[in-house]
């Protein structure tokens, strides 16, 4: 009889212990499997955020001239993001030479800006033309008619959006400064300034509500 209660009993002994063998094993495998741990020894995943165009950290690696030199290759597309605005805000930097590349590259932008990144195109154009008027005058010489008309029309509309009062105002003493920045002009570039100050004011008005 003792004996029979003991083989009765031992398929529910096993049972009861079985579960945490199981448990044991997948504890073993999990601890087995290699994790990368962070600075509070918590694992992480491994991501390449430089090379993700969907994250912040995108290109932080690289310098302004590289990434403006990546759009010059066509290698990346200037977008509405902190990389193409470094970019950008690098068009009015303290070296000419620096400045003369910039030029170029800010030409390749105005002829993708569209939606969010033509609202951003504005203040560094408008910036660039009225601190360097004649440098401008000199690089866009070699730019197409419908870049140059674009580049003025951004001004206008930037001229625009920025003024606190009278826009139309803004722009004729935005034109008075471009005016006596560079009083000594040849014929060629005051027709080519004056060109360029009427799309400003022609943008400022009709786009004003």
């Amino acid at each position: 009889m003792k004996y029979l209660i003991i083989l009765i009993f031992l398929p529910v002994l096993m049972a009861c212990h079985s579960p945490k063998k199981e448990s044991a094993s997948k504890e073993e495998e999990k601890e087995s499997f290699p994790t990368e741990k962070t600075g509070n020894n918590q694992p992480s995943e491994t991501v390449d955020t430089l090379n993700n165009p969907l994250h912040p950290s995108w290109l932080a690696d690289k310098s302004p001239r590289e990434i403006g030199q990546m759009i010059l290759d066509n290698k990346i597309l200037p977008t509405d993001n902190d990389v193409t605005f470094r970019v950008m805000d690098s068009l009015s930097a303290k070296n000419a030479d620096d400045r003369k590349f910039y030029f170029k590259v800010f030409i390749k932008i105005l002829e993708k800006a569209d939606g969010a990144l033509a609202e951003m195109v504005g203040t560094p154009a408008t910036k660039y033309v009225e601190i360097y008027t004649s440098e401008f005058l000199d690089q866009s010489a070699n730019i197409s008619k419908e870049n140059f008309n674009s580049w003025a029309s951004f001004v206008g509309w930037e001229i625009l959006l920025s003024s606190n009062d009278d826009p139309v105002k803004d722009g004729e003493l935005f034109i008075e400064k471009l005016l006596s920045n560079c009083p000594e002009l040849t014929e060629k570039d005051r027709q080519r300034l004056k060109s360029f100050n009427n799309i400003v004011m022609r943008s400022i008005r009709e786009n004003q509500e």
